[in-house]
């Protein structure tokens, strides 16, 4: 019977410990997973030029949602940024573009429009609005490679200001998130650890 608790336990922390690998950044080409959070992250480029209600009633962004201020700043943390400083230039975000760029998307890179003093990538994004018939917020972050000793050549703001729900521009997307459907074979393994952890615990008590 000790047997069968110490095999219990084992397999417990085993189907524990397959919920936390990968807890990372997963690039899916046109989106991307935050296995941290639990949420996929459609890439800007996606709704990149359209204004808020155009994403809206866009019927091919269904599933998705407009993410919160705080999902983006999670989503940033995940990155490897200081929610402290998402509020303009710092040091402790310094770098924090070129992590996110890539996978989440750089708008401005696209345009092929480079304006002096907002460097080589520049990204805005809406974000949830508690009222969609006011103001809609964005947040915005680009890197400043023109000056590429500073400490702090990255601005990160995730509340920059709002505009109306028609505005659009090549430099604005919309941070779109959904939550993440679990790997076939995610399913798999957990359902076969359940098992195994019933049949334990039955022959543990019979």
């Amino acid at each position: 019977m000790i047997k069968n608790k110490l095999s219990i336990t084992t397999l417990t922390i085993a189907l524990l410990s397959i919920s936390h690998v990968n807890a990372e950044i997963i690039d899916n080409d046109s989106y991307t997973t935050d296995t941290i959070s639990g949420l996929d992250w459609l890439d800007l480029s996606a709704t990149r030029g359209m204004s808020y209600d155009q994403v809206v009633a866009d019927t091919e962004l269904n599933g998705w949602r407009f993410a919160t201020t705080s999902e983006v700043s999670s989503f940033f943390d995940a990155f490897g940024g200081d929610s402290n400083f998402y509020n303009g230039y710092s040091t402790q975000n310094n770098g924090l573009f070129d992590v996110i760029a890539p996978l989440w998307g750089d708008l401005r890179q696209q345009t092929h429009l480079q304006i002096p003093n907002e460097g080589d990538g520049f990204s805005k994004f809406f974000t949830q609005a508690s009222d969609p018939t006011d103001f809609i917020p964005h947040g915005l972050i680009y890197d400043e490679i023109l000056e590429p000793e500073t400490t702090t050549q990255d601005y990160v703001s995730i509340s920059f200001g709002s505009t109306n729900s028609v505005y659009s521009d090549l430099d604005t997307g919309s941070a779109l998130v959904r939550n993440t459907v679990p790997e076939p074979t995610t399913f798999i393994l957990i359902s076969t650890g359940l098992l195994g952890m019933l049949r334990l615990r039955q022959r543990a008590y019979s």
